[in-house]
């Protein structure tokens, strides 16, 4: 009775197996990662005195180290919202890590980025006009989870928190929203 119970026991694991989707059976990521997002920032804290809401685009590159690990690179232009005649805008250049978990069929990330943003501000009053600029370390920290859409392509949706100046940090707090596309490339 226990040699029975035993073999259909493993026949049925084997049946499951065999019939779940292939990213369930071996989930294998790539070893790098090209994309794309558009973040939604919102100012935090006094910072939100002197600017609103923001869109932009930041472009995505990532080495998978190991399968739990990534190396990421991003580069992008984040523009402020005209708030009092000051128009605001970013430029990011963030190097970071992720850190991920696989639960079929999501993947859920946790990670870090931190780089130089150069921030530039539009300052007008009537016919006048003046711009300043400064470039500075930023930092972001967040968490959130990818989405196979097809076989090699990742929805990316996250939530991060962080400053665009760590000098001013107080003053420069941002929480941001992405949401974007990731495609996975195997060279070896």
């Amino acid at each position: 009775m226990r040699k029975t119970t035993a073999l259909l026991a493993a026949l049925t694991v084997m049946t499951i197996a065999a019939t779940a989707p292939r990213s369930a059976q071996a989930y294998r990521p790539s070893q790098f990662y090209f994309g794309g997002s558009l973040p939604f920032a919102i100012p935090v804290g006094d910072f939100l005195d002197g600017a609103n809401p923001a869109l932009g685009l930041i472009g995505h590159a990532e080495f998978r180290v190991l399968p739990i690990l990534g190396l990421t690179f991003d580069l992008g232009y984040v523009g402020f919202i005209e708030k009092n005649n000051v128009a605001l805008n970013t430029m990011p250049m963030l190097f970071g890590a992720r850190f991920y978990h696989h639960i079929a069929p999501v993947t859920v990330w946790g990670g870090t980025r931190i780089g130089m943003w150069h921030t530039a501000a539009k300052i007008s009053a009537g016919p006048f006009s003046t711009t300043v600029s400064d470039t500075g370390g930023g930092w972001l920290f967040g968490g959130g989870v990818q989405y196979p859409i097809l076989d090699r392509l990742l929805f990316d949706a996250g939530l991060e928190f962080g400053s665009i100046d760590l000098a001013n940090f107080d003053k420069s707090m941002v929480l941001m929203f992405n949401f974007g596309v990731r495609y996975g490339v195997t060279f070896f």
